[in-house]
């Protein structure tokens, strides 16, 4: 898999695949990703791709997988001193699913972080949701805390990265 930025061509199709897990996360009976809130977001994601905040995985040039790294901290993390890289919006293709790829994305934030001398990886998903609770306690986050973010509980994970930034 060959993992890169996002360029503006490719917005409907990561738009898509987050759609599309939104609409199986329903059938799931999970919180995470709403259809009207992740329809609110249309526009800051086409933005985000527009300043490179969102990458994307490509196995045999399809679109495979989609993230948003930012160093922007949502404010429910209520911490302006530490500098972090903030996981948004990790999804696999369905058709994807079972590979592997959302820990390949998470191993690319851990090069990206290194790489720009940044010692914590920072992420959230809703307390509804025991599955991604799971999945990132298996991937070496540790929960760090809760929120509350417009009435819904957040859980708050961080994993140092780089232990030789003080």
């Amino acid at each position: 898999m060959i993992i890169k930025k996002a360029n503006k061509t490719q917005f409907e199709s990561v738009y898509q695949i987050l759609y599309k897990n939104a609409l199986w996360l329903q059938t799931k009976s999970a919180q995470q990703w709403p259809l009207d809130w992740l329809e609110n977001k249309k526009q800051s994601i086409l933005e985000s791709i527009t300043v490179g905040e969102f990458y994307v995985g490509l196995i045999d040039r399809q679109l495979s997988c989609v993230m948003q790294l930012t160093l922007k901290a949502d404010f429910f993390w209520n911490d302006e001193n530490t500098v972090a890289l903030y996981v948004h919006k990790l999804a696999v293709d369905r058709t994807y699913k079972n590979k592997g790829l959302g820990k390949k994305m998470l191993n690319e934030v851990e090069k990206i972080a290194k790489q720009q001398g940044i010692k914590t990886v920072r992420l959230d998903c809703v307390k509804a949701n025991p599955f991604l609770k799971q999945y990132y306690t298996d991937s070496g986050f540790i929960q760090v805390g809760e929120a509350d973010d417009e009435g819904e509980t957040v859980l708050l994970f961080e994993k140092t990265v780089n232990k030789s930034i003080k």
